[in-house]
């Protein structure tokens, strides 16, 4: 009985070991990877740049990709377009 119990602790700590060491590892490489990109100038990734416009009706702004155009002016939905500016 000894025996399956010393066998179990010892599975035990080798899964609890194994936890904390592979998460170690890991701030550690995130940690050199990050100093790498600062240490060769490398901006970070970001996305493209995108113009801004504002809904005519309630004035929220919104990527100019996303806005229905309609009569010369920006909307931010349907709903806004139909409705008019306010």
């Amino acid at each position: 009985m000894r025996f399956i119990i010393t066998i179990v602790l010892l599975c035990v700590l080798y899964l609890v070991l194994r936890h904390f060491l592979r998460s170690f590892i890991r701030k550690l490489n995130d940690g050199a990877a990050a100093q790498a990109a600062r240490a060769s100038g490398a901006a970070p990734a970001s996305l493209p740049e995108e113009d801004m416009v504002q809904c005519a009706h309630c004035g929220v702004y919104l990527p100019a990709s996303e806005a229905i155009t309609q009569q010369g002016r920006q909307w931010c939905s349907q709903d806004h377009a139909r409705l008019g500016v306010k």
